[in-house]
């Protein structure tokens, strides 16, 4: 037997009268893309849950109602970063000042002789 079972966060859903022995597989479709976001694999866990590799195994025993937890951890996808350098350039005292990004304000620019 095989089916499909969708839910969103927070939703609850299952499959009743299985036969004892029975063994159910989940494994879960990748979610669509979020922009900024990297999906990470599934992670199932509960009482006889057996996860591997983005999956999940249990055996339905006699009298029991199997409970499965399915996470989706996400991560932040950090966009490449660069940076500038400034230079002002004074021609009448022969003096440049420089600032790079993430260095002091503008208030306190690095001096330093040069040709103008």
């Amino acid at each position: 037997m095989t089916g499909e079972i969708a839910l969103l966060a927070g939703q609850t859903e299952g499959v009743k009268d299985l036969p004892v022995g029975t063994v159910v597989t989940l494994r879960e479709k990748a979610p669509e893309p979020v922009g900024g976001l990297r999906w990470e694999a599934p992670v199932f866990s509960g009482p006889g849950v057996q996860a591997a590799d983005g999956a999940a195994t249990l055996t339905i025993t006699r009298g029991t109602t199997a409970e499965v937890m399915l996470v989706n951890p996400i991560a932040v996808v950090r966009p490449p970063v660069g940076g500038f350098t400034v230079t002002k350039e004074s021609p009448e005292r022969g003096r440049r000042w420089s600032r790079q990004t993430g260095s002091s304000p503008w208030r306190t620019p690095t001096c330093t002789r040069g040709e103008p």
